[in-house]
């Protein structure tokens, strides 16, 4: 039930009653109710359907990269596609994994052939020889993951060696330092400036370390804590600030690290549990502009209830959908932008959330219309737990609309239900 006091309007706009809730509240209501999809395949113009990473640049382009189709920016309308046999545009390898930013406008493009340079101001890819200090040698072997950090240094690994590079004013290399761990040596190897710091934090054989440079001249790793120390088999493919906890993805489900306690809370798929995590194999991690978490799965997304300590699964597959937000299931990425929300799937391309408008339906008095609402401001509404609406006015008396209908009934000092018509606040007792 809610009760408002409103003065001086002379007429009312009446809307849906949760637009009266705070968003964090909003969001619990059936997330898939509130968004609209929209599709970008390859029937739009996509090379492919498989969406490794999806990245915005400062200038508000989307760069999609690619699974066999390369790397393709996106500015809502058409596309620039970058691959293999692009002239002036030519990339090591069409399997690209993700891309990201430096400071000097250079998008760092990682792929299964190495390391390419893109200038932003020109759509150029730039040859490693353009950047000084910068080993032809660091760009030519796999790399799945690339991270710029709140310095400003780019990051990167191949083989078993975990790279940190800095940039003088002129944007060349002013160090490269190298970290050499055995358990960097993965195809999905995952690293974040978590707290925008100017480290990163990685797995290493199952425990999760923060690795920082350190007297000025070498990487090290340091276990954040005992309590992040996983299986050694274990992936982990995503980390997360969300409100001073950290939310860590993983093969095995979602981990929960409250820093300030130092405990971890593990969120695992239940078998017939509809409010469980979908699937125990998790691929991304986000969190919308209201603050609400996003589970990325191979078996669709997982909006976190923290009201309940659940989540909501979002599906094409589950019963009763009749219209489902996701054309696949295999969800591998996650970013949003404002209130938009971009995921990138294995087989569908782009599933694009954009939120739904809300409908108005405005209430005034209509001296043509007996049913309408009483003349004069309004000072007070009340809805009671049947629904019905209860209006208060100047002068104008109570209204009473049932819910469903579009008319009110009137009560008044003149019909003998009110002692004035002037009804100033309205709510209702145990009975």
């Amino acid at each position: 039930m809610k009760k408002i006091l409103i003065g001086s309007l002379h007429f009312i706009t009446i809307l849906l009653w949760l637009l009266l809730l705070p968003d964090r509240i909003l969001a619990q209501e059936a997330f898939a109710k509130h968004y609209n999809a929209t599709y970008i395949t390859m029937d739009e113009g996509l090379p492919a359907n498989f969406i490794e990473d999806i990245f915005q640049d400062s200038q508000g382009f989307v760069w999609l990269s690619l699974s066999g189709g390369g790397l393709s920016r996106y500015d809502g309308y058409e596309f620039i596609h970058f691959n293999s046999n692009t002239f002036h545009r030519k990339l090591k390898s069409n399997f690209v994994r993700c891309v990201r930013e430096d400071r000097f406008h250079r998008l760092w493009v990682s792929s299964e052939g190495g390391v390419d340079l893109i200038d932003l101001r020109t759509l150029q890819t730039l040859r490693p020889d353009k950047l000084k200090g910068l080993p032809a040698t660091l760009m030519n072997h796999p790399v799945s993951h690339i991270e710029a950090d709140a310095e400003g240094c780019i990051w990167t690994h191949d083989g078993n060696r975990l790279h940190r590079i800095a940039f003088n004013a002129a944007g060349n290399i002013e160090s490269i330092h190298s970290l050499n761990h055995a358990g960097i040596q993965k195809n999905n190897l995952i690293f974040k400036d978590i707290e925008q710091k100017g480290t990163v934090w990685i797995s290493l054989n199952g425990q999760i370390c923060n690795v920082s440079l350190q007297g000025g001249d070498r990487l090290q790793a340091v276990p954040v804590s005992r309590s992040l120390n996983f299986a050694p088999d274990i992936t982990i493919s995503d980390f997360i600030l969300k409100e001073h906890e950290i939310w860590i993805a993983s093969s095995q489900g979602l981990y929960r690290y409250d820093r300030n306690n130092d405990v971890v809370k593990h969120y695992e798929y239940v078998t017939g549990d509809p409010n469980s995590l979908s699937q125990n194999f998790l691929t991304a991690l986000a969190v919308t502009e209201n603050k609400q978490l996003i589970v990325a799965t191979l078996c669709g997304l997982n909006i976190y209830n923290p009201l309940k300590d659940n989540f909501e699964q979002i599906r094409n597959d589950l019963p009763g959908s009749k219209t489902p937000l996701l054309n696949s299931n295999f969800v591998n990425c996650i970013t949003t932008e404002g209130r938009h929300i971009w995921i990138g799937t294995e087989s569908g391309g782009i599933n694009l959330l954009t939120p739904k408008r809300l409908a108005l339906q405005n209430f005034r008095h209509d001296k043509e219309n007996p049913g309408s609402l009483s003349r004069n401001p309004v000072n007070a509404i009340y809805e009671d737990e049947a629904g019905t609406l209860w209006v208060g006015t100047v002068e104008g008396g109570l209204n009473r609309q049932a819910k469903g209908s579009h008319s009110f009934q009137h009560y008044t000092y003149e019909n003998g239900s009110l002692s004035h018509n002037s009804v100033s606040a309205i709510t209702a007792d145990a009975e």
